[in-house]
């Protein structure tokens, strides 16, 4: 099986000796859309930092490709360069005085010229719907605007891996929504996409498969469907049960439809059963 990403007894603490990760395994198949779901405080967002790059674990192992991660100054830019993290909070991303400075930051530490640079920031400014705000300071966007503009930073280096810590933080519906199209239409793209949410109905939906953690382990990895149809599992971990599997399972329970009904991922699928 081609993975992308593994990890192997992962382990990392904080300075302050709190523990974080423990004995974390798992694997991440190449183009595969993966959520890492989980209460706050359950260790996803440091489970990202390690598989960047920034987090270096105390103990265990991180593979990307197959190869073990190398933390010298040119194994991290390396990595860096195919694994980018879009950061929950996009202020803690963009940083410079204009939305073109801020996205060709990047390319010209990579050594592009201004001329090759401008070329991708067209690209991707048009991609995100950022033409008309290259132009304007950061300081001026709304909330929305600043995740676009995170997300550009990142996908104009081109990963191969574009990792989201809550995509949809700070955002209201409308703004949400185009986010997770704008996701989706990476996983398209054949990217591999990996993203942390507290939207049950977002993950069942999207996700092909499932990270949950638990103070720090991993308690599921495995197939989306598999994780919403275990209640035990979910109350467990703290996770609700998003409402497209509560009509389902109230569909089977009333005879509706059969027992071996395909799981649905959304309500198009639950009229579909229907039918």
């Amino acid at each position: 099986m081609d993975y992308i990403i593994k990890t192997q007894g992962l382990n990392y603490s904080y300075h302050n000796g709190q523990r974080a990760l423990f004995d974390v395994n798992i694997a991440i198949k190449q183009g595969e859309k993966t959520a890492v779901i989980g209460s706050n405080g359950s260790g996803k967002s440091t489970l990202f930092l390690c598989l960047n790059g920034i987090n270096k674990p105390q103990n265990g192992k991180v593979f990307f490709k197959g190869k073990e991660v190398d933390y010298s100054s040119k194994g991290l830019l390396n990595l860096r360069q195919s694994v980018g993290i879009v950061f929950q909070n996009p202020d803690d991303m963009i940083f410079s005085s204009s939305v073109r400075q801020d996205i060709a930051f990047g390319l010209l530490n990579m050594g592009f010229s201004n001329i090759q640079a401008e070329e991708k920031i067209k690209s991707i400014s048009k991609f995100l719907n950022l033409e008309s705000l290259l132009h304007k300071p950061v300081h001026d966007l709304s909330g929305g605007e600043k995740k676009r503009v995170s997300l550009a930073g990142v996908m104009v280096m081109e990963p191969e891996v574009i990792i989201l810590d809550e995509p949809g933080a700070y955002l209201d519906t409308l703004n949400a929504k185009t986010v997770y199209k704008i996701i989706d239409s990476l996983s398209q793209k054949g990217k591999t996409v990996i993203i942390s949410s507290h939207n049950m109905d977002f993950v069942l939906n999207w996700a092909d498969s499932v990270i949950v953690l638990k103070d720090g382990k991993v308690v599921f990895n495995g197939k989306t469907e598999s994780l919403f149809l275990n209640n035990e599992l979910l109350n467990f971990a703290g996770l609700d049960e998003p409402p497209i599997i509560k009509t389902y399972k109230t569909l089977i329970n009333k005879g509706i439809i059969p027992k071996n009904s395909p799981v649905p991922k959304n309500i198009t699928d639950i009229e579909m059963l229907i039918k």
